[in-house]
């Protein structure tokens, strides 16, 4: 994109809004009517070449097409009274959401949600794909802080609940805080960081064996508890959006790094209580490959996206499992205009594989790795073309576990972002 000058600008008053014709002959997917309120004429950017016919000029100003490939400020004329039956008429608010919904999907996520799947016993990386965390391609840059919560007091084994004192683990509690940050250089490339902060309250039981109970194996439980507040694993990522022009699909790159501490929270007889799974940080250098395709059909938009993540080294003999997230979901704004609420719903999907070392080493790592399938139902707040709020809530759809672990009977998100 190009920045331009344009000949006259004419904002629109406060309170006010004007109908506007996007340029087109019809070959444009989003040739309709729009309506721009007051504070919507902003800086000018070049549109496209192609797909676009002349218009007579008279102003210029900050157009959401809802378009990714029309990410920009562009020329329109004004409609009169009788023009208005060539089209549906749209809020901004409403394109401005799909701006953010629809093709704001390029894997910000990666850097930009939650950074779990690498330090945690089972479950976390349900929080780093999909709603709210998937990129906005229509603003140069974003700024995300998002809350997620998890309670571990559930003991899985294989793919049913089973008594707690199988599991000398007892209780992961984590409030995770994120910082998320974009930057978009241009329609093809753009970059993104993560920035995760975790409160983790671990308790597990010292004399505990994994299977058996602590009364066949004659010994009375020892309970301890280490708590911890630090920063964990920084996520690093690049983006490439230009497979098509409207920007809907693209691919994610970059990696994990080993900011966060291996040996955090209190310690038992010179030893950190928590277990190296447990740890807010791997310690180790993690690759990250993704990508992403969206859509939309009138009212309604989907999106999928999909992260794989590898541990290219190892820490003190701990090497986390590999990953896969997969998200699939949808989002409807018909509802949008009245009420600034657009209902989400998506589905989760995670796997990883086996750990190597750690604390699990003395059960050969058995204890490790896992299947989840998660169904997310939320709602995105649209305050105004800047500022969004998010909330979801996870429920297990299907879980399996390796061995025993502890899992979450559900977990929660809620976030507020800003976009210009």
């Amino acid at each position: 994109m190009r920045q331009i000058v344009a000949a006259s600008r004419k904002p629109i008053p406060h309170g006010a809004s004007r109908k506007i014709q996007l340029p087109g002959n019809g070959a444009h997917p989003y040739s309709r009517i729009r309506t721009l309120s007051s504070g919507d004429a902003r800086g000018f950017f070049e549109a496209p070449t192609s797909g676009w016919t002349g218009v007579m000029l008279r102003q210029f100003a900050t157009v959401n097409t809802g378009c990714a490939a029309c990410n920009m400020h562009v020329p329109y004329h004004d409609i009169t009274q009788e023009e208005t039956g060539m089209a549906n008429t749209y809020n901004l608010r409403k394109v401005a959401t799909l701006r953010f919904l629809s093709t704001t999907m390029t894997l910000i996520t990666i850097a930009m949600t939650p950074n779990m799947a690498s330090a945690c016993a089972c479950g976390c990386g349900v929080f780093n794909l999909g709603l709210p965390g998937l990129p906005s391609t229509f603003y140069k840059t974003r700024i995300s802080l998002q809350y997620d919560y998890m309670n571990q007091n559930e003991t899985q084994h294989g793919s049913g609940i089973v008594p707690g004192n199988l599991n000398p683990d007892k209780q992961i509690e984590t409030n995770f805080f994120n910082l998320n940050i974009q930057h978009m250089f241009n329609h093809q490339w753009g970059v993104m960081a993560m920035i995760p902060y975790w409160n983790r309250h671990f308790v597990t039981d010292s004399n505990g064996t994994v299977g058996s109970t602590d009364a066949s194996q004659g010994v009375s439980p020892q309970i301890l508890t280490s708590n911890a507040t630090v920063l964990s694993d920084i996520r690093i990522m690049g983006m490439y959006t230009g497979f098509s022009s409207d920007m809907s699909s693209g691919i994610t790159f970059g990696v994990k790094l080993p900011t966060g501490p291996t040996n955090a929270g209190n310690y038992y007889q010179g030893d950190p209580i928590m277990d190296r799974d447990t740890q807010p940080g791997t310690g180790t250098n993690d690759l990250l490959l993704g990508g992403y395709k969206v859509g939309n059909e009138s009212d309604w938009g989907w999106f999928t996206q999909i992260l794989w993540r590898h541990a290219l080294d190892s820490y003190q003999g701990y090497r986390p499992g590999d990953s896969v997230n997969l998200a699939v979901g949808a989002h409807y704004d018909g509802i949008e205009t009245s009420t600034r609420l657009v209902p989400t719903l998506q589905l989760s999907y995670q796997w990883r594989g086996h750990d190597q070392g750690g604390g699990d080493a003395a059960y050969g790592n058995m204890n490790s790795g896992y299947s989840n399938l998660y169904i997310a139902p939320g709602v995105q707040i649209n305050l105004s073309s800047k500022w969004l709020l998010n909330t979801s809530v996870y429920l297990p759809i299907y879980r399996y576990a390796n061995g025993y672990q502890q899992v979450a009977h559900f977990m929660a998100n809620a976030g507020v972002s800003y976009q210009f």
